[in-house]
């Protein structure tokens, strides 16, 4: 073999390594990054895991949901809460769904014991505190608005009620599984 087919044949070969790994680099650009990935399927909640009167914060592409187990004494206290007439809006926000439905207890939550719910203001996309306010629900300190336990709004300057997503429970009550949802768009 002569020097100049050696040449050639690693310059050949020195060409096709290049290609294989810019092909790939290329083909990796393309790909889903990590956050989609995980974004992309559901969140199982083991309910063990969140015992009744308390919450557990997810981050999903960095916006906060709020999964709440509320006890017994919280249930109750929603379902007396749950009184259309007194509420400025009346339209459940439900994440996916865009059809006109009232945002009546049974509609946000899980067997009126679980709420999963996007805890971010839908006015000024700050993170509300829950268990707080004059409802028991939320307070924003940010604008002073009031929610009441189900992310209804009762007070403040923007009458807007929080987003749910709606989440359903395991026939064995064991597991709460939320389908996957943007972040509201007030929180981008």
């Amino acid at each position: 073999m002569d020097r100049r087919s050696v040449l050639t044949y690693l310059t050949l070969g020195c060409s096709g390594v290049i290609a294989y790994k810019a092909g790939q680099g290329l083909i990796s650009a393309t790909q889903p990054t990590a956050d989609v990935q995980r974004f992309a399927r559901p969140i199982i909640v083991e309910t063990k895991e969140v015992p009744p009167g308390t919450f557990r914060v997810y981050r999903v592409n960095s916006a906060p949901l709020l999964v709440w187990h509320r006890s017994k004494e919280e249930t109750e206290r929603a379902k007396s809460q749950d009184l259309p007439l007194e509420w400025p809006d009346r339209q459940a926000r439900i994440s996916g769904i865009t059809e006109n439905m009232p945002a009546r207890d049974f509609v946000l939550t899980a067997k009126h014991e679980w709420l999963v719910i996007w805890c971010v203001c839908p006015n000024l996309g700050c993170i509300p505190i829950a268990q707080k306010g004059d409802f028991g629900g939320f307070f924003c300190p940010c604008d002073k608005s009031h929610y009441d336990l189900a992310g209804r709004f009762r007070t403040g300057p923007k009458p807007r009620n929080m987003e749910v997503i709606r989440a359903s429970l395991s026939k064995d009550a064991r597991r709460l599984t939320i389908p996957n949802h943007e972040p509201p768009i007030y929180w981008r």
